[in-house]
């Protein structure tokens, strides 16, 4: 009887493990983005919630463990770094640059808004005052994400849009006009596709 007691509690023991490691590993909030040291890669600047970026590379998921993947940043205080890429008028003092690997997909998400608009409290009956705590909905209220892949040579942009109410991720292509200003061209994306095997 001790034995089959003990056997359950390795048991339950093992599946907790298991169930927490699958937590921690489907969590890119813990990790932090592996930046490619050599090889082919290119620059990317970063405009928005920076600190909220999340990159998966060489692929087109954005669900489960990727080698690299992770946040490009652990708070706002690390969210900014200069590579020399190519600056336009509107271009913030402090961004984020970095460098991805070329020729290879990529994944970029972001997110951001800290909470959602507090509820109201219900009506009171006639008669009465309602008192009540108003509770807030947390979690983003922007989340945008796109995968594309980035070309040798090729200097790019990434905007999460949140002006006006607007929730989407812009990339866009850093590229010299006949006049040799620079300019920014609109480059395509789609939403991440991930194996069946990977949706949930």
């Amino acid at each position: 009887m001790v034995g089959r007691k003990l056997s359950w509690l390795c048991l339950a023991s093992l599946a907790a493990t298991t169930a927490s490691c699958a937590i921690v590993k489907n969590a890119p909030q813990l990790f932090l983005y592996d930046e490619p040291t050599d090889g082919e890669r290119t620059r990317l600047r970063l405009l928005g919630a920076t600190d909220n970026a999340v990159i998966y590379p060489g692929t087109t998921c954005n669900r489960g463990h990727v080698p690299g993947f992770g946040r490009v940043a652990f708070s706002p205080l690390t969210a900014h770094r200069n590579l020399q890429m190519p600056r336009l008028s509107d271009t913030p003092k402090r961004s984020l640059e970095l460098y991805v690997r070329s020729e290879q997909p990529l994944v970029l998400a972001f997110d951001a808004g800290a909470s959602a608009p507090a509820a109201a409290c219900p009506p009171a009956p006639p008669g009465y005052r309602m008192v009540c705590n108003r509770p807030i909905g947390h979690g983003p209220t922007c989340v945008a994400e796109g995968t594309f892949v980035p070309q040798a040579g090729q200097d790019y942009e990434a905007v999460l849009n949140t002006a006006s109410g607007a929730c989407s991720l812009d990339i866009y292509a850093l590229v010299k006009d006949a006049d040799g200003r620079i300019d920014r061209r609109s480059v395509p994306s789609r939403s991440p596709t991930c194996p069946a095997e990977q949706q949930q």
